[in-house]
C-alpha cells in the first residue's frame, strides 16, 4: 500500500472541526507508526505531523482556559486520548519548532515545509534547550539557519544546540558499564588500539598518569599469562624479524 504524507497548511488545520482534526491526528499517528518501515518516509512525515500536534496543543490550551478539560492534562496525555498511541518523539520536536518559529512568525510556513526534517528537529531541540525563551539569541540564530536552509545548516544548528545545551560529562560508573558492553561485543582489541593512539595526544601530568596506568595493566597481564606470554612474544618476534641479507662476493674480473 502506498503511504501518503499528511500535509496541510496550519490555516487549513485550524479551520477543521474538532472531529476532523481528531481524525487527522489518528491518521498521523498511524502514519508515523507505519513509517518505521521506511526511514525516508518517517523523516518526511514528522514535520507534517508536527503541525497537527502544534494545532492540537493550541486547542488543548483553549479547552483548559474554557474549563472544558482538566488544567493538568498534558499534551502527551491529550494525544494518547485521541490517537490511542504514544506521542511520537521526533514529530513532537518538529511541533516545538513549528510553534517556536512559524507560529511566532520568525519564519513562514513555506520555509518550514522546505526545510529537511533533520534541521527542523534540531531547531526544535534548541527551543527546548532554552525552555522556549524566544528572547534567547540562540532562537534568532536558529531562525536564520532555517530561513537559509543551506547545506551547512545541520552543522551550524548542532553547534548552536551544543552551546546552549552542553553535553554532560560521563561519570565513571556509566563509562565502566559502556566499556563492559564494548568488551562483551568483542571490541576489546579496538579499545586497546584506541588507547595507544589517544595517549599520543596527551601531554604533561595527564600523559604521565595514563602511562602509569598502561604500565600497571601490562604488569597485570604479564603476571597473569606468564610463560604463555613469553611464547607469544617469541612468536611475534619471528613474524616481524627482518629477513637476513646474504651477501655474495662480486664476480672477479677475467
Amino acid at each position: 500500500m502506498q503511504k501518503v504524507v499528511i500535509s496541510h497548511s496550519v490555516t487549513v488545520l485550524r479551520a477543521m472541526t474538532p472531529a476532523e482534526l481528531d481524525a487527522l491526528a489518528i491518521q498521523a499517528a498511524e502514519t508515523v507508526k507505519e513509517a518505521k518501515e521506511s526511514a525516508r518516509f518517517s523523516q518526511a512525515s514528522n514535520p507534517a505531523t508536527g503541525k497537527v500536534i502544534c494545532v492540537l496543543e493550541e486547542r488543548l490550551e483553549r479547552a483548559k482556559t474554557e474549563n472544558l478539560i482538566a488544567k493538568n492534562t498534558s499534551l502527551a496525555k491529550y494525544w494518547e486520548g485521541i490517537t490511542k498511541s504514544k506521542m511520537p518523539n521526533h514529530a513532537m520536536t518538529c511541533a516545538v519548532c513549528f510553534g517556536s518559529f512559524v507560529r511566532t512568525e520568525k519564519i513562514d510556513e513555506k520555509t518550514y515545509d522546505l526545510c529537511s526534517a533533520n534541521i527542523i528537529e534540531v531547531a526544535g531541540a534548541i527551543s527546548n534547550a532554552v525552555d522556549g525563551d524566544l528572547t534567547n539569541p540562540a532562537i534568532e540564530e536558529a531562525a536564520v539557519q532555517l530561513k537559509e536552509h543551506r547545506k551547512d545548516a545541520p552543522k551550524n544548528l548542532k553547534a548552536i544546540l551544543k552551546r546552549v545545551k552542553p553535553a554532560k560529562p560521563m561519570d565513571a560508573e556509566t563509562a565502566q558499564e559502556r566499556l563492559q558492553a564494548i568488551f562483551d561485543d568483542g571490541h576489546l582489541n579496538l579499545v586497546i588500539a584506541g588507547v595507544g593512539a589517544e595517549m599520543c595526544y596527551q601531554t604533561g601530568d595527564e600523559a604521565k598518569a595514563s602511562y602509569f596506568c598502561l604500565v600497571s595493566a601490562g604488569v597485570l597481564v604479564d603476571k597473569h599469562f606468564g610463560a604463555e606470554a613469553d611464547a607469544w612474544i617469541e612468536e611475534r618476534n619471528k613474524l616481524v624479524a627482518k629477513p637476513e641479507v646474504v651477501s655474495t662476493p662480486a664476480p672477479q674480473a677475467a
